[in-house]
């Protein structure tokens, strides 16, 4: 830390400064410290909106050397606003760095839950369909094959249709879900 200014006049904007220097330069653990402890400040001083930004500036360089350090911020920036989607943010961080389909597929899940009640309908089923697809990559078959159903809207008989209705090339003909549940459903079927 830069001993030129007292630590009685260094703020929020000062730690965020420092971070963006360090930012600049590559210095991933520096800059996310320095994030972290510019959204305590501003905290602290009641501004919520800009400390969520600085634990998601936080999460952004701390994904460059330490996921588990991004999810820390963003679960402090999930406290402070917890109407932001930082649910996907979590799955993405889970799915693609921690490798961990369980998790991913229960933000995706959560992010689902949260836009469809904020309205988004479209938005709330393309969240469910990833975490369908993540809990059907992770081995959770039947907690996928539920989240297909509720997504594609399938009736409970839906094997009477023909392989080549599900397989037609017309969209209009094609069930609304993903092809991912046919495949599950005929692997459940067989062991049946």
């Amino acid at each position: 830390m830069d001993d030129a200014i007292p630590e009685s006049k260094r703020d929020g904007a000062y730690y965020e400064s420092l971070a963006r220097k360090h930012k600049s330069n590559n210095e991933w653990k520096a800059a996310g410290d320095a994030f972290v402890q510019a959204a305590n400040m501003y905290e602290q001083k009641g501004n919520k909106y800009y400390a969520h930004l600085g634990y998601h500036n936080a999460v952004e360089c701390f994904l460059n050397i330490d996921p588990r350090m991004a999810i820390e911020a963003l679960k402090k920036a999930k406290l402070l606003d917890d109407d932001q989607d930082n649910d996907t943010m979590f799955a993405q961080i889970y799915k693609r760095y921690l490798n961990d389909l369980d998790k991913a597929s229960e933000h995706y899940e959560l992010a689902s839950f949260y836009q469809e009640r904020r309205g988004e309908s479209h938005w709330s089923e393309k969240a469910l369909n990833k975490a369908a697809r993540c809990a059907a990559t992770g081995g959770n078959f039947e907690r996928a094959a539920k989240m297909f159903e509720k997504v594609g809207g399938f009736v409970a008989d839906f094997h009477l249709l023909s392989s080549s209705y599900i397989c037609s090339n017309n969209p209009s003909r094609r069930p609304s879900g993903s092809p991912c549940y046919f495949v599950l459903f005929k692997q459940h079927r067989s062991k049946c």
